[in-house]
């Protein structure tokens, strides 16, 4: 009778346990969801998850809060949440270096496995801002024959060796010769006064940086990648239009939960991300810093991005740029 009795107690156990998990599910949001971004608050990433995440909160009706975790080209931040709790109340917004990590680094540690996509949010040409302090130089070509001319004495800000930006400026390295020393930073709210003091002498970051800098004394946006010219930086020539066709790249961001999110959650999360997205003054803030709003399907965006991973493989190999 008591076997019988604790064997029936230990089942209900079981059984309730089996029962909250999709009921917690159901009922998802009822508190407060952490948005994890890699980099420091300012940056242009950062920018845009604030933004996203307001629109969201209203959306699930529980505060979406952002949570800069800046650090090993945004690295620190995915691998949390690779290895945080699949409930949803834990979320990534990440970019391009997502891809480029698995293959830049030595032990990225996280896998594409490792995640659920909620889906793809904006997309951006990259930009070359320049401090023309030490250079003096007026245009594009004019700054590659300084390099070429003094060897060594350029320089420029990355976001480590394995980002995009970084892949973006060796790749004109090794196509213009212009011989500049890279200098690692942990995000754009940092080496932008630097570019604006002289300390460094070239960027690569998405359009918003080049549109909030145009017109900056001692600063000028020399180049554009990508197949045309935009609207906000009207009088930046694309780098094909100059000679370099090779440097078409495009800076991507989407958001991410732990793989394993029930599924009624991740549809709660897609949902609304989604419905921000569809928001007019969402299109006008995007449009305003340059970037270009995801029409394409969660899974879509997810295809895609792994495909860029696949060519910044074959950059670093090109490149000879050793994962670190």
């Amino acid at each position: 009778m008591k076997f019988r009795f604790a064997l029936a107690a230990a089942s209900a156990v079981l059984l309730s346990g089996s029962l909250a998990a999709p009921a917690a599910a159901q009922q998802f949001p009822t508190r407060e969801i952490s948005m994890l971004v890699g980099f420091p608050a300012g940056g242009p990433t950062d920018a845009m998850a604030r933004m996203l995440a307001d629109e969201m909160s209203k959306a699930l009706g529980q505060r979406v809060v952002v949570e800069n975790r800046a650090g090993a080209n945004a690295a620190i931040a995915t691998r949390a949440v690779a290895r945080g709790p699949a409930d949803g109340y834990m979320i990534l917004f990440n970019a391009s270096n997502m891809a480029s990590n698995l293959y830049g680094m030595k032990e990225p540690g996280y896998e594409w496995k490792d995640f659920a996509i909620v889906g793809g949010f904006a997309y951006s040409p990259f930009v070359m801002l320049v401090s023309t302090q030490s250079s003096k130089a007026k245009n594009l070509k004019e700054f590659v024959e300084f390099g070429k001319a003094n060897p060594g004495k350029l320089t420029y800000a990355s976001l480590g060796s394995s980002s995009p930006p970084n892949l973006v400026a060796q790749r004109f390295n090794s196509k213009s010769g212009i011989g500049y020393r890279e200098i690692p930073y942990k995000g754009s709210s940092q080496f932008i006064p630097d570019l604006i003091s002289g300390t460094v002498d070239a960027v690569f970051g998405t359009t918003t940086l080049g549109i909030s800098n145009q017109g900056q004394a001692g600063v000028g946006v020399f180049g554009i990648s990508g197949s045309k010219r935009i609207a906000q930086l009207p009088n930046t020539p694309t780098f094909a239009e100059q000679g370099y066709p090779e440097v078409m790249d495009v800076s991507v961001s989407g958001i991410w939960a732990p793989a394993g999110t029930p599924k009624p959650v991740l549809d709660k999360l897609k949902k609304a991300m989604a419905d921000a997205m569809k928001l007019p003054e969402m299109k006008v803030g995007v449009d305003k810093i340059g970037q270009t709003l995801y029409t394409i399907t969660p899974e879509e965006f997810q295809a895609a991005i792994e495909k860029d991973g696949e060519m910044y493989k074959g950059d670093f190999q090109r490149l000879g740029i050793q994962p670190e």
